[in-house]
């Protein structure tokens, strides 16, 4: 039997199961999973969404990622989104974007305006707690007073570059989510950045 839980997030489980041992636990996606269910609660109270909500948000983000077509006991899957008059239901995969989480059954534009600068869809890991937002500080303190493991893995660094132009009263937004490269020493010839989302905006 394999715990706790940040053993269980490093693929402890895959990694004898490769093996041909016998063991015990889920699997590196399901624990995964399951801690960054506990970060994301977390993430949503330091932002001011209520406990109830949160724990209900929480599972429901899991569901529209999880496989399983079994709802969480706050989720929901495509049954409940039928239900409730939703003519789409989880895709059961990662996000595309924060903003697709528009979409989940118990998701309101005010609770959306509050998370959306603390998720990401590109990024698995715990951020960094020196020099975080204040909001993600707390949650990585929080989380970890609750036990939830640091789901730190090997990750390609994803920024962030805001351009900001003003000329005449105009202004002209351009906002590039950009993950770097890390095989450059490997492979000389290979990109320095992909891009992963691209918006522009002006008024």
């Amino acid at each position: 039997v394999v715990g706790p839980e940040a053993p269980l997030c490093a693929g402890v489980v895959d990694a004898f199961g490769a093996a041909g041992l016998r063991v015990f636990g889920p699997c590196q996606a399901g624990a995964r999973l399951e801690g960054s269910k506990q970060f994301s609660k977390e993430v949503m109270r330091a932002a001011g969404v209520n406990d109830n909500l949160s724990a209900i948000l929480t599972d429901q983000i899991a569901d529209w990622r999880s496989p399983s077509q079994v709802p969480l006991p706050k989720g929901a899957k495509g049954p409940q989104y039928l239900a409730a008059g939703r003519e789409y239901g989880p895709p059961n995969q990662p996000f595309r974007t924060v903003e697709e989480m528009q979409m989940l059954l118990a998701m309101t534009p005010e609770v959306y305006a509050r998370i959306n600068p603390y998720f990401s869809p590109y990024v698995e890991s715990s951020p960094k707690a020196m020099g975080a937002d204040p909001v993600i500080a707390r949650a990585l303190a929080d989380a970890q007073v609750a036990g939830a493991p640091t789901l730190a893995f090997e990750e390609a660094a994803t920024v962030t570059v805001t351009a900001l132009a003003v000329a005449n009263g105009a202004r002209f937004i351009r906002r590039a989510v950009i993950r770097l490269a890390t095989d450059q020493l490997t492979s000389p010839g290979a990109p320095l950045f992909m891009v992963l989302e691209w918006n522009t905006a002006g008024d």
